[in-house]
């Protein structure tokens, strides 16, 4: 009886506080409720504690001066670090950054070695940066060097970052350092430096350093100098290696000489990459800058490129003329506004350069140039493209020495050939092709250049090629189509009329431009045409569709007529037959960058071309009449690439050019196989479609009609300023979704041709009847089949790509007071390839060991909402991009609960303790709301019968009054943990609340 009456005074107390207590609690209504509640209980033994407020901010869970301690030779950050001094690394270490910042404070002193950069990795010490997270960077604003390396670093992913934007000196500052014997390889990430009145290096690697390797990521240099005597270098190598077969060095400087890269008595390879130096103010800009006799520099690969507010102050490759060897070959491209390769006099040692050409492409306003005084140059060329596309190929400056052999490659110049300046001494062979204007020469010598000797086989000054034109002979009239008439275009002319003499050749090209005085090279055939014209076919700009369902595209030539009335009128020929009206629509961009249509209905065909006026520009125009009921003889699905490795189109094909006419739906099968590693997929519905899994890998695509609108004559008018909108899925090529590959390996995928209900659903054009494409069908459903276009997938290769998963765990106040293990809650996250992973987040959170030591776990209790003052727990996975992943949270007194989330960028998975007001966001993907729910991870379930009643309530109660129940850091009474629903070590009003807050749910 004594029982009874306990437990009626205390749910009789319960009543009272329901009643009379505003009550803390995690909903709207949270505004107004009280700090404390003081509960007076009659007839009850154990004693009523007053409730306490928690005031407790976010902790901080390791000494943010300091990097964490390496668990398993790995250094994970759970938070922003601030370095005020030196930190060196003493054992090898894998640096996780985690989508953290690491900050270095160090002062600058140029005249000590112990304070001039901030991170140091010893001889024998090897560390590698990457970031399982976003964003994670390590930066430093006050130092010469942020990593000064003696043994290894390897930067996998993150961001290296040195600002001496603020500092000047005569001393070069560089974001990473090698010292003797220090080596850097880089396989992705990005490496920036940025300097005001200083010289910068990305990466610096001195005399006897291992060198860098470079196989992807972006070394990215910028100089905001006021002045031209400092340098910005991507990669310096000092009597080093560089090898580079991947990735992107890019130099941007105003005034202080931009250099992609220097090889000072260093091997270069590149065979890969990009290597670009820009110079917008006064300052030169040179891709490949090399010196002295040690050095050799060979580009298989990849593009130099260089550009500058002045051309001439633009060079692609710079040869200090001090016995450096320069080889182009492969598909490698060597592009500068102004001097591709530049070999300049040198000052101080013996001179004399090698420029060998084998392949690729090399062009510039001056191909090569053999600076004035520079001596012992030789200059080969057997092959590639050598193109000067605003003077000679190849310049001998005043009393030069060169020697020059071109025996091969296509050697193209806007002026002579090669150029020999006074006093030169430059000895020609050439055994190859060479193409100039008419009138320049293929070897043009100055007078003085008496010791010039110039050996041109065969005499051929002037050969032609065919231009890049179409041309067809029709008695003495030749019609070119292009946008352009050269020189080439009116040798290849000559060849193709065969050697006759003739003159005065005329061109007409829209307006006439006349070439006279053109003589062929031989004089052995009779004159068949004293005048030839040559008729430039004009370029219009349309797309139409046939009678047939045919599309037919042109080219276009662009109008600015945005804004303004224009007309526009589109020859049709023969292509609608007798139709004496048809709809046009025309399909353009606004000025927001959004597409647009508009429609003009039974526009007149007169002189078998329609003509209509526009305001919105010039972009696509479709034509077709709105009586023809034409089907496509045959459908295909085609697997499509897209930009992105990991993401296929699935696409729908006309075989035969007819309109695909207002899909209604299709059902398709598809099949993965596993090669190698771990392969999954996920199938997403295209615009205005719904997607729907009827069976393992049996998809539905249907149209959704919501999205639609069928009235033709709710469309945009012509001359109106509102939105067009799409009637229906119509084209010869419909996508209706996309598979999305996640995870890594080797893998087949197709269409399943086999599946008998394999079906497509389009409507006809008379009567809107559905029509049914199947496979073997009537009207057949092309699958697997080359001759309608391939769905099948072969032996793709797939690397590891994956987004960060951010998971936020909320509660209104902090939950950090007590020891680890009291606040152990558990997240499953099972992997859409069934891999299992368990974040017990309390165990795992990050603390400090009685020793003092720091243990660093991902998983840290931050201040999530420091509006409303909402804690929890939340950290960062990565796993694979394009699939979906299952998450579960459960923990003691809580109902568990699951979501899932499809990985398409990185996302956001948030829970909370109560019953919402309203759906609020659970999962977030790339900022776009992909879930919502009103109850999550629900507390208050004790006895977990689904249904949170009277019993939770009395279980609460019960215990009410209990404090000090995490028993300290290491220890608690685990009998209390699944009553104390806030986790704040003691059992009072704020429990209570939360059981009637989420009452009868």
């Amino acid at each position: 009886m004594k029982n009874f009456k306990k437990i009626l005074a205390l749910l009789t107390a319960t009543a009272m506080i329901t009643a009379s207590a505003a009550i803390p609690v995690f909903a709207e209504d949270a505004d107004d409720a009280a700090e404390e509640t003081v509960v007076e209980v009659l007839d009850v033994e154990e004693e009523v504690v007053e409730d306490e407020t928690v005031e407790d901010d976010t902790v901080e869970l390791f000494d943010s001066s300091s990097l964490p301690e390496a668990v398993d030779g790995k250094i994970t950050l759970t938070q922003d670090v601030t370095l005020t001094g030196l930190y060196t690394f003493t054992d090898s270490v894998t640096l996780d950054l985690n989508g953290y910042t690491i900050t270095s404070t160090a002062a600058f002193d140029y005249s000590s070695s112990s304070t001039s950069f901030a991170l140091k990795i010893p001889s024998g010490v090897t560390v590698t940066v990457m970031d399982s997270g976003t964003d994670g960077t390590i930066t430093t604003a006050a130092t010469y060097s942020l990593f000064n390396v003696a043994g290894s670093l390897i930067l996998n992913s993150g961001t290296l970052n040195l600002d001496a934007s603020s500092v000047s000196g005569s001393s070069a500052a560089a974001c990473v350092q090698l010292e003797s014997n220090g080596a850097f390889e880089m396989t992705g990430g990005k490496v920036s430096a940025t300097a005001g009145n200083r010289s910068v290096y990305g990466v610096y690697a001195k005399s006897g350093s291992s060198g860098v390797t470079m196989s992807d990521g972006e070394i990215s240099v910028t100089s905001n100098s006021t002045s031209t005597t400092y340098y910005a270098t991507g990669i310096n190598c000092a009597t080093s290696t560089l090898t580079m077969t991947g990735g992107s060095v890019t130099v941007t400087s105003t005034n202080a000489t931009a250099r992609g890269i220097q090889a000072v008595n260093s091997t270069a390879n590149i065979s890969g990459g990009s290597v670009t130096a820009e110079s917008t103010g006064s300052g030169s800009a040179q891709g490949v800058y090399t010196d002295k006799s040690g050095a050799t520099v060979t580009i298989s690969g990849g593009s130099v490129t260089s550009t500058a507010a002045t051309d001439s102050n633009a060079t692609g490759i710079v040869i200090n003329a001090n016995g450096p060897s320069v080889t182009i070959s492969g598909d490698a491209t060597v592009s500068a506004e102004g001097t591709a390769i530049l070999a300049q006099k040198a000052t101080t040692v013996a001179q004399g350069s090698t420029i060998t050409i084998e392949g690729g492409s090399v062009s510039g306003a001056t191909a090569i140039e053999i600076a004035a005084s520079s001596t012992s140059n030789v200059t080969t060329i057997t092959g590639g493209e050598v193109t000067a596309t605003n003077g000679n190929v190849i310049s001998v400056g005043d009393s030069a020495e060169s020697d020059i052999t071109i025996s091969g490659g296509t050697i193209s110049a806007t002026a002579d050939a090669i150029s020999i300046g006074e006093s030169a001494d430059a000895d020609v062979a050439i055994s190859a092709t060479i193409i100039v204007p008419e009138g320049s020469a293929t070897v043009n010598r100055s007078e003085s250049s008496s010791g010039t000797t110039a050996k041109v086989e065969d005499e051929t000054p002037i050969a032609t090629t065919a231009p890049d034109v179409d041309i067809e002979l029709s008695g003495s009239t030749v019609t070119i189509t292009g946008d352009e008439v050269t020189n080439a275009a009116l040798n290849y002319v000559g060849e193709q009329l065969g050697d006759t003499n003739y003159t005065n050749l005329t061109v007409t090209k829209t307006d006439t431009a006349t070439y006279t005085s053109y003589e062929s090279d031989t004089d052995d055939k009779d004159i068949t045409a004293e005048t030839l014209t040559v008729e430039i076919e004009p370029q219009v700009s349309y797309t139409y569709t046939t009678a047939g369902g045919e599309t037919v595209e042109v080219s276009p030539e662009p109008l600015d007529t945005t804004g303004k009335a224009a007309t526009v009128t589109i020859p049709l020929g023969d292509k609608f037959g007798s139709a004496t009206s048809v709809t046009v629509q025309h399909i353009y961009t606004d000025s927001n960058g959004e597409t647009r249509y508009e429609y003009f209905k039974d526009t007149p065909v007169e002189s078998n071309s329609v003509t209509v006026t526009t305001y919105n520009g010039f972009s696509t125009w479709i034509i077709y009449t709105t009586n023809n009921n034409s089907l496509p003889s045959s459908i295909s699905v085609q697997l499509e690439a897209t930009s992105d490795e990991s993401v296929y189109n699935i696409k729908l094909v006309s075989n035969d050019g007819v309109e695909i006419n207002r899909f209604t739906s299709a059902q398709l099968q598809f099949n993965l196989e596993e090669i190698t590693g771990s392969i999954g997929y996920t199938i997403k519905a295209g615009d205005a479609i719904n997607l729907v899994e009827s069976d393992d890998d049996v998809y539905e695509f249907n149209i959704d009609g919501k999205t639609l609108l069928s009235d033709l004559d709710n469309m945009i008018t012509p001359g109106s300023t509102d939105d067009g909108v799409i009637s229906d899925i119509t084209g010869t090529e419909i996508v209706i979704g996309q598979v999305l590959f996640g995870g890594y390996g080797t893998f087949d995928f197709s269409v399943v041709s086999s599946y008998d209900d394999s079906q497509v659903h389009i409507t006809s054009k008379t009567n809107n009847l559905v029509v049914t494409y199947e496979v073997d069908g009537t009207y057949p459903l092309e699958i697997n089949d080359t001759t309608g276009g391939e769905a099948i997938l072969e032996n793709i290769t797939l690397k590891q790509a994956t987004q960060k998963l951010t998971i936020n765990m909320m509660f209104p106040n902090s939950i950090t007071t007590q020891g680890p293990d009291y606040n152990a809650m558990l997240v499953t996250v099972t992997q859409a390839d069934g891999t299992v992973t368990e974040y017990n987040v309390g165990k795992d959170m990050t603390y400090t060991n009685s020793d003092g030591k720091t243990n660093a776990y991902i998983i840290t209790q931050t201040e999530i909402d420091t509006t409303n003052s909402y804690y929890g727990y939340s950290f960062n996975i990565a796993l694979p991009k394009n699939l979906r992943h299952t998450l579960e949270f459960s923990g003691d007194g809580y109902r568990t609960y699951r979501t899932s989330v499809l990985l398409e960028d990185d996302a956001t998975v948030t829970v909370w303790n109560n019953v919402m007001d309203s759906d609020t966001t659970v999962v977030e993907v790339d900022g776009t709301v992909a879930a919502t729910d009103k109850v999550t991870f629900l507390a208050g379930d004790i006895v977990a019968d689904e249904n949170i009643n009277l019993y939770d309530l009395s279980a609460v109660v019960s215990y009410f009054g209990k404090s000090d129940i995490g028993g300290g850091v290491w220890k608690y009474d685990e009998t209390y943990v699944k009553y104390d629903l806030n986790r704040d070590g003691k059992i009072d009003s704020k429990d209570i609340a939360m059981v009637l807050v989420s009452w009868d749910n």
